[in-house]
């Protein structure tokens, strides 16, 4: 009927599990692939911002620097400063998982890239075991038939090597990944 929503196309089974999510008491996490229709992130919707927690691994300095700014200060390729991060981007293959609508972890699987966005830790964690899930559940389909011997490997999240010990990795590591000499691992 014209002016109504989408659901009265709905089966009832599901708007009473749609209903059901909505009231728990924890955030419901959500898996897409960064391509579908149904993701305005990156589409309809920018991107937000970046997850800015402070990590174990550098002091707290959780600030971005380009090649170019390290030529100007004179930094040292080594140094405690992040890289730049990985942009997340409309791609097919690519995860972006959402939490109440609002986009939390994007997922470059394929280029080995996590970039987390503004959250809390709770959220964050939600967001990891999401995509951990959703890893497992492609490669246990086979939707994923070019993956490497059942893993995915990430090599940093928002710039910052997951070789070192911080709080990514440790979110990472609750989640089911494993450290790796490329990054963390998650067998599937």
């Amino acid at each position: 009927m014209k002016g109504l929503s989408a659901v009265q196309f709905a089966e009832r089974e599901t708007i009473d599990q749609l209903r059901q999510w909505r009231t728990q008491d924890a955030p419901f996490a959500v898996a897409l692939d960064a391509a579908d229709p149904a993701s305005l992130a990156g589409g309809a919707v920018t991107w937000p911002s970046l997850n800015t927690l402070a990590d174990t691994a550098n002091g707290g300095d959780d600030s971005v620097d380009s090649s170019q700014e390290h030529q100007e200060h004179g930094l040292a390729a080594g140094s405690n400063r992040r890289r730049k991060s990985a942009q997340p981007m409309r791609k097919t293959g690519s995860v972006v998982v959402f939490i109440e609508g609002k986009p939390i972890l994007y997922a470059m699987v394929s280029s080995h890239h996590l970039v987390c966005f503004e959250a809390t830790d709770f959220e964050l964690q939600r967001a990891v075991t999401q995509l951990a899930d959703i890893l497992r559940a492609q490669y246990q389909s086979g939707h994923q038939p070019g993956s490497r011997h059942g893993s995915a490997t990430f090599r940093d999240v928002n710039g910052e090597p997951l070789t070192a010990l911080n709080r990514y990795t440790q979110l990472l590591r609750a989640a089911g990944f494993i450290s790796s000499p490329q990054g963390m691992k998650l067998y599937r």
